[in-house]
């Protein structure tokens, strides 16, 4: 995964233990997995389309420490939320940390229509005017400040269990 021509994309029946993953200027997608999937030190960097990163329609996915740099090009371009959530369960985040500017209102990490959530340890270098998390689940919308520490994110799925 850290050669050349790394895929920008894993779905259908991918998953396993990857280590070291870097997407430095492309966007990386996680589609439609339902086999446990596991990524150590992932890293999402300078991608100039928004999303940098999205998990769509995934179940069973952990990552263990996902960092993050948005808004840092100075030519503009890269201000994109780091990280998106999309239709998914059972996806946990343990440490999503990095250095991100210049969002404007784009959160660091959103979650949209998702449940069996759990993110730990969310924080930008520098609180700015983004939010560190925005979710929308239906029709409600809620954000966390950038100026507040995300210590843990949970959006629960009521009955549902581990098992499923």
């Amino acid at each position: 995964m850290l050669a050349g021509g790394l895929p920008r994309s894993i779905s259908g029946h991918g998953g396993g233990r990857f280590y070291g993953i870097m997407n430095m200027g492309r966007q990386l997608v996680l589609e439609g997995l339902t086999n446990p999937l596991s990524l150590y030190a992932f890293n999402v960097e300078r991608v100039t389309t928004n999303p940098q990163s999205v998990i769509r329609h995934c179940r069973h996915l952990r990552l263990y420490y996902f960092k993050v740099e948005a808004g840092t090009l100075g030519r503009g371009g890269d201000g994109n939320t780091p990280g998106a959530i999309v239709d998914s369960a059972d996806v946990r985040i343990y440490c999503m940390y990095g250095n991100v500017r210049n969002l404007g209102d784009r959160p660091m990490l959103d979650v949209v229509d998702s449940d069996g959530i759990a993110v730990s340890q969310l924080k930008a270098f520098q609180a700015g005017s983004f939010p560190h998390v925005t979710e929308t689940f239906g029709e409600a919308k809620y954000q966390l400040s950038s100026s507040k520490v995300c210590t843990l994110f949970v959006r629960d799925a009521p009955g549902v269990s581990d098992k499923e």
